[in-house]
Parts: structure tokens; C-alpha cells; sequence
């Protein structure tokens, strides 16, 4: 279903980071899919097999994302604000056989796979980056996508996606989503809020929720528009992504939108000279939809509630 966008929209720009520059275009992202499956294939992963990702937004992840649902693979995520004890205890509960992280995050991962209350399964440990003791991302990357599987899917009964609740009635549970649970909220969600190649939309809710899989990063592609990523949350950032990029969709929490409303006015150094104030924010004309979990401020053009 992605990968027929990817062929329709071949040339156009599909993720990018706001931060670093890096850029795929649909081609390029499936291309750099299929090598990723290929090469977990080529590694003994099959279809039942679970892969955990520990890690802030990137497009590498969105890679990752989409190279296990064409393997077959379970694609689960922690949360990578968790601590060492948090993630030993998902990795158990999963069964995930490999973990990919950010360098930022190893000393938690060691941490997390020597835990004594929770054996874990974990075999292969990787990195988007580079970090010692850790595969880089790129090995896989650098695959030729010869061994890339073809694999059986029952759409209604394999699973797809393995996030996490919440815990707010105790511990963090799995959801086991399959492609028919998926491409029905996606569908859902696109005849609400349709979106087309020429929308621009801000990847700032976390990848390891399904807000951001479901909600966030799938709809995008399946309409063909562009989808840029910010690792975490900061007003200033945001605001000037928001600007830069004439986004015509942002998705937040309604805290967080709350915040951003109050901050879209502010002084901003530029060329390390006080002498320029810019108005972030303002200039939000091709803004046409903002998304929340909860109410939100009545300053755009569409506004749609979704209880997530």
C-alpha cells in the first residue's frame, strides 16, 4: 500500500529532517526500505519475529518502520525517555530479538539487557549513528536488497505493529495491531482530514506512539505530501520548521500547542547580531489543520479532535 505511493510519487519529497537537512524522497525510501529488509532478512529475521526501537524521530526510523512491516517483522517501540528498568521490562514482555537505538541511549540499553529482574531475548543491538559495541544502521543501509523476502500476509490476523499502552492502570501493555486494524484507521483518517502532494506536515509526535505511526506518518505518505521531523519538542524549533517550511498541517498535544500558541512571538538572534527580531509564528498562512489528542486553541482553519 506505501510502497505502490512510493512508485506513484517517486520523485517527490517524502521525509525530511528539519535539523540535520537529510532528506529521502519516495523513491529513495523505498529503496532504503527494501535494503533494510533485506538485510534483517539476510541477519535470520522472519515473519514473527520482533524488532524493538529505542529512539528520537529521524527519517532512518520511518525506514525502519516500513522495513519490518515488508518483512514481516513485529515493529514494536519503547519510549526513550524510559529508564534502563522500563525498557528491561518491555524488552521481556515482547520478546524483541534486536533493538535499535540512538547514541545517546546505549549506556540505558546495556543497562536494560543486563537487568536481573527481566531475562530479555535480545540479540542484535544497533544504532542509527555509531556507538561501540552497537551494528551501525548504515550496514543495513549498505545492503544490496537481493534477499529481500516475500512474505505471506494474512491482513487480518498477523500483526503489524506492537505498541505500548500508556500504563495509566499499571504496567505498559502490548497492543497487537494488525494490517486490517491499521489500514482501517488510516482510512478512517483520510476521508476526516485528506491530504494531497502538495501538504507539508510536521513530524513532532513521537514515532513510538501510534498517534504518530496512524495519525502522524502513514496518512502523509498515503497522500503523497512531505513530512518533516523534529527530535523532540522545543517552541522555538517548532516555529521556525512551522515558517520555514509553509507547513499546511501540525499535529501536536494540546499542551503542547497550547505552548506554542503563547510562544509565536519572540526575539531570535540572528548571525550572532542582536539586531534582528523575527516573528515566529505569524506567518502560518499555509496552515490549513491542526490535530490534537484533546481541545485545542481555536486558531486554525479546521480543527478536529481525536481521542488517541
Amino acid at each position: 500500500m506505501i510502497f505502490e505511493k512510493c512508485d506513484e510519487f517517486k520523485d517527490r519529497l517524502a521525509v525530511e529532517e528539519f535539523l540535520t537537512g537529510r532528506k529521502y524522497t519516495y523513491g529513495q525510501l523505498k529503496e532504503a526500505s527494501v535494503r533494510v529488509a533485506s538485510a534483517l532478512y539476510r541477519r535470520g529475521y522472519r515473519k514473527g519475529d520482533v524488532l524493538l526501537a529505542f529512539a528520537t524521530n529521524s527519517i532512518d526510523y520511518v525506514v525502519l518502520i516500513m522495513a519490518c512491516a515488508a518483512a514481516g517483522v513485529w515493529f514494536s517501540a519503547a519510549n526513550p525517555a524510559f529508564t534502563a528498568g522500563e525498557l528491561a521490562r518491555q524488552l521481556n514482555h515482547c520478546g524483541a530479538r534486536g533493538l535499535v537505538t540512538i547514541p545517546e541511549l546505549t549506556s540505558v540499553v546495556q543497562q536494560a539487557i543486563t537487568d536481573r529482574d527481566f531475562q530479555t531475548s535480545v540479540k542484535d543491538l544497533m544504532v542509527f549513528g555509531e556507538a561501540s559495541g552497537f551494528e551501525p544502521f548504515q550496514n543495513l543501509l549498505d545492503d544490496d536488497g537481493k534477499a529481500f523476502p516475500d512474505v505471506d500476509v494474512d491482513p487480518v490476523k498477523d500483526v503489524l505493529f506492537l505498541p505500548y499502552s500508556s500504563g495509566t492502570t499499571g504496567f505498559p501493555k502490548g497492543v497487537m495491531l494488525s494490517h486490517h486494524n491499521v489500514v482501517a484507521n488510516l482510512l478512517q483518517y483520510g476521508a476526516a482530514l485528506p491530504l494531497g502532494p502538495e501538504d507539508k506536515c510536521v513530524g513532532l509526535l513521537p514515532l513510538f506512539h501510534v498517534f504518530g505511526l496512524t495519525i502522524n506518518l502513514f496518512p502523509t505518505l498515503l497522500g503523497g505530501a512531505s513530512i518533516t521531523y523534529l527530535p523532540k519538542f522545543e517552541p522555538e524549533s517548532f516555529l521556525t520548521c512551522m515558517q520555514e517550511k509553509k507547513l499546511t498541517e501540525k499535529q501536536l498535544h494540546a499542551m503542547m500547542d497550547r505552548i506554542v500558541d503563547k510562544c509565536k512571538e519572540y526575539s531570535m538572534e540572528t548571525n550572532a547580531k542582536k539586531t534582528k527580531t523575527t516573528h515566529i509564528g505569524r506567518d502560518t498562512k499555509a496552515l490549513r489543520i491542526t490535530v490534537g489528542n484533546a481541545e485545542l486553541e481555536q486558531d486554525s482553519k479546521y480543527i478536529y479532535t481525536l481521542d488517541t
